[in-house]
């Protein structure tokens, strides 16, 4: 059964926000200058070499995923696609998460991990089979599914692999996803 490669990028440095601004700025932070450089001079060689990728970078909605795929997408001449399931809709900020207004109920790690799983399906599923495909989220989403991957499915334990450092240190994942939606980490 033939299997579509992903590899799944974890955003760049966000920028802080201040408690007087709108909570829709506050949940949605863009990714600050020195993020970008980090992207462009550390992130980009590896994923380059993990390519040629076809089709476009699918990336979650807010805005330090969407730069993150920016930078990407303009070094590797490819298209953005957004994927409401890719997004953490909220960020950390000062002591606390803060949601985007609507999402407030998004908390549950269960549900983070069952969104991503959902995006790397139909990316693995509706795409042809030619080369890797390139996604941009954020690490709840990825490390709560890793988590599963691993066996791990206690809120305790989740938290434990998204808050774990190394699971961020290349920068990306990669799973292998099936034509059924059967889905790998692979490394």
């Amino acid at each position: 059964m033939k299997r579509m490669r992903v590899v799944a990028v974890f955003h760049g440095d966000k920028q802080d926000t201040q408690p007087i601004m709108r909570s829709e700025i506050r949940a949605n932070p863009p990714m600050t200058a020195l993020g970008m450089q980090h992207i462009f001079t550390k992130l980009l060689p590896k994923v380059r070499d993990l390519g040629p990728y076809h089709g476009p970078i699918y990336c979650s909605r807010m805005a330090r995923a969407l730069d993150t795929a920016s930078v990407l997408a303009l070094a590797l001449d490819m298209d953005i696609e957004s994927l409401k399931s890719a997004g953490q809709m909220g960020s950390k900020d000062a002591g606390g998460v803060v949601y985007y207004p609507g999402h407030e109920a998004d908390k549950n790690v269960y549900d983070w991990r069952d969104q991503f799983e959902l995006s790397l399906q139909r990316i693995g599923i509706y795409r042809d089979y030619i080369g890797p495909a390139l996604m941009v989220s954020h690490r709840p989403m990825i490390g709560s599914l890793i988590a599963h991957l691993q066996g791990i499915n206690d809120d305790e334990g989740i938290r434990s692999v998204v808050n774990d450092p190394r699971i961020v240190e290349d920068g990306y994942v990669v799973f292998d996803v099936s034509q059924v939606g059967t889905i790998k980490l692979v490394g």
